[in-house]
């Protein structure tokens, strides 16, 4: 069962990379059934324990929780949702745009420092130096 998990994971995970960035803009832009096919995801990635560990700060991202040193960190639900993005696109540059996108309702998001504000107090939480990096004028990037 673990191994089917994993390797429906897999395959999860290779269709998403086929996938054009344009294509899944066009999904959450128009709200194109983005609802159902992220509760179909969620469900399957559920099933299956995934534990991510970067420096010494591990992601249980079924149950949702950070541990630091193996000791539970308190997260507010934005703040976990950003650390959750930016593992899932480890060692790459996440635009500010795309966080706010997947994060948002576009719509009501006003212009604001609030993204801002969020890195900074998940930085505060995690306490790890150079663990989520600034890429000035584009976005941010965790690095393993």
């Amino acid at each position: 069962n673990t191994i089917k998990c994993y390797l429906l994971k897999a395959d999860i995970r290779k269709y998403f990379e086929n996938v054009t960035h344009d294509i899944l803009m066009n999904i959450i832009k128009k709200k194109i059934a983005d609802k159902n096919i992220i509760w179909l995801i969620r469900k399957i990635l559920n099933n299956c324990t995934d534990i991510v560990q970067i420096k010494n700060i591990e992601v249980d991202l079924k149950n949702r929780q950070v541990f630091k040193d193996k000791k539970y960190v308190k997260l507010r639900r934005k703040e976990y949702q950003i650390l959750e993005y930016l593992i899932v696109n480890k060692n790459t540059i996440v635009t500010k745009d795309a966080l706010i996108e997947s994060l948002w309702d576009v719509d009501n998001y006003r212009e604001s420092n609030t993204l801002e504000v969020h890195i900074s107090c998940l930085r505060k939480a995690l306490q790890i130096k150079n663990l989520i990096i600034t890429v000035h004028g584009i976005g941010y990037r965790i690095v393993k």
